[in-house]
C-alpha cells in the first residue's frame, strides 16, 4: 500500500535526478555565498561595482538574465515536447532511462509531461519576475544616484 513499482531504468533516472538536485543547492548556495561575500566587500570599500551608463549590476543582471528565459520561455513555448527532450539531452547524457513506460513505470501517470510543463512555466515566471523586480531596482539606485 502507498508504493509504487518502477522499472531498473525508471530507478536509474530518479538516481540521476537526485544528483541534478543535489547539484542544483549546491550551485544556490554557492552562490549566495559569491554574493554575499561580494556585498560586505563591496560595503567595506575593498571592491567598487563599475556601473556602465550610470546602471548598477543589479540592472544589467536583471536584463540579462530576463532576455535570456525569455528567449527559453519562447522556444519552450512553441515547441515544449522538443524542449522536454533537448533538455533531458544535456542534462542526462548517453542516457535515455528518462523514457517511462506507464505499464513498468506508473509514475508517469502521476508526472506527466504536462506537470513538468506547468513547472517549467512557474521557474520561468518566477525568474522573469525576479529579473523585472531587479531591473527595477537597478533604475531607481540610478535615479537616486543621479539626484532625481
Amino acid at each position: 500500500v502507498g508504493e509504487l513499482t518502477f522499472s531498473e531504468n525508471g530507478k536509474s533516472h530518479f538516481e540521476d535526478c537526485k544528483v541534478l538536485f543535489n547539484l542544483n543547492i549546491s550551485v544556490l548556495l554557492v552562490s549566495l555565498l559569491v554574493i554575499v561575500v561580494i556585498l560586505v566587500l563591496k560595503k567595506r570599500g575593498v571592491i567598487s561595482l563599475e556601473r556602465s551608463k550610470g546602471y548598477n549590476l543589479w540592472f544589467k543582471s536583471g536584463v540579462s538574465v530576463l532576455a535570456a528565459f525569455v528567449i527559453l520561455g519562447v522556444l519552450m513555448s512553441i515547441d515544449f515536447e522538443n524542449a522536454f527532450a533537448v533538455f533531458h539531452k544535456l542534462f542526462f547524457v548517453d542516457n535515455d532511462n528518462w523514457v517511462f513506460s506507464t505499464i513498468t513505470d506508473p509514475v508517469i501517470k502521476i508526472l506527466p509531461q504536462q506537470f513538468f510543463m506547468n513547472c517549467a512555466i512557474l521557474i520561468l515566471s518566477s525568474v522573469c519576475v525576479l529579473s523585472i523586480g531587479c531591473i527595477i531596482f537597478g533604475i531607481i539606485d540610478k535615479r537616486k544616484k543621479q539626484g532625481f
